[in-house]
């Protein structure tokens, strides 16, 4: 008898440790995957780099034209630019001082794309351009921004300068035209960090005007997938924002659970099971209540196997734990 004991617990015991290999390995895979989506979040910034004016703006004719437009109006050129990193994507800004306007002829494989803006003192910003509409692109409160195709450079100088409020303009120059583009893009990454990412109606225009939505009811769990990494993204993005964080960033990208009004109970416990590595609890003791207050109640009454380590109030709220061990 004894021995069959020591046989049967011995087995047992075999099992049980198969089973919590499959559930750490289980559980591993799923935060490698929300760790692979954070690093997927956009650039926060972006840096031109000054090099000389292309030979295209004076070989390509549609380019010289523009650029012969936009002197005649009284712009003066401020020299090339391309992104660091990324030297295929050319441009050559344009200034006009009594304007207080800015320009940019863009190259973008064989087209030109051109675009004009005004930076206001209370920290607006003033954009035409004839570039095409994005379908469920999204701009801050302080960015106004018109999409006209179709025109000539005069013609869009021409509804640039009949459109443009006439608040105070900040002063520009040939010395700040790649900073002011550099701030317009970092302010507009915090804005959509601070948000919480692109809406599921934002999505679903973007991956429809792609031909990527899928049909009939596919269309909404692949857009409630995408939604919650849009989250994920401007969550950790959010965070890299942030001066002061009580634990280094980079080395928790692992650990860190997210969490968030949006999360639907079976993903809000998957978040528990994952990141505190405790099954204990059910699926269905997260429905009482809103997801932030029901993953802090269910934390707390499991003896807090995670720690809040930060919290986010503004835009979409979010709560930040890491394993208390």
């Amino acid at each position: 008898m004894g021995l069959l004991k020591q046989v049967v617990l011995g087995g047992a015991n075999w099992w049980a440790g198969r089973l919590k290999k499959k559930a750490d390995s289980r559980t591993a895979e799923y935060r490698q995957h929300i760790a692979g989506v954070r690093r997927k979040a956009p650039p926060l910034a972006v840096k031109l780099v000054s090099t000389p004016e292309p030979a295209w703006l004076q070989e390509w004719v549609v380019a010289k034209s523009a650029a012969d437009a936009l002197t005649r109006r009284g712009f003066s050129c401020a020299g090339g630019v391309t992104l660091a990193g990324a030297p295929q994507w050319q441009g050559v800004g344009f200034v006009n001082v009594e304007q207080s306007a800015s320009a940019m002829l863009l190259k973008l494989g064989d087209q030109l794309h051109t675009s004009l803006g005004t930076f206001f003192t209370d920290g607006g910003l003033f954009s035409v351009t004839d570039m095409a509409a994005r379908s469920g692109q999204v701009f801050p409160p302080w960015f106004e921004r018109h999409r006209l195709t179709g025109l000539t450079t005069e013609q869009l100088i021409d509804q640039f300068l009949a459109k443009r409020p006439t608040r105070p303009f900040r002063a520009v120059d040939a010395d700040s035209f790649a900073a002011g583009e550099e701030e317009a893009f970092a302010r507009m990454q915090a804005w959509l960090a601070e948000r919480g990412g692109a809406s599921v109606e934002e999505l679903a225009e973007q991956f429809k005007a792609a031909g990527k939505l899928p049909s009939g009811e596919e269309a909404g769990s692949f857009l409630a997938q995408l939604r919650l990494h849009e989250i994920e993204k401007a969550a950790w993005n959010w965070l890299r924002l942030q001066p002061e964080l009580p634990f280094p960033q980079d080395d928790a990208i692992e650990w860190l659970a997210v969490v968030h009004d949006e999360l639907p109970v079976d993903d809000l416990a998957n978040t528990y099971w994952c990141y505190a590595g405790d099954f204990g609890v059910r699926a269905d003791v997260f429905e009482d209540a809103p997801p932030r207050g029901a993953f802090a109640r269910v934390n707390a009454g499991r003896g807090n196997k995670l720690q809040k380590v930060f919290t986010k109030e503004t835009g979409l709220p979010v709560d930040f734990y890491l394993p208390a061990d």
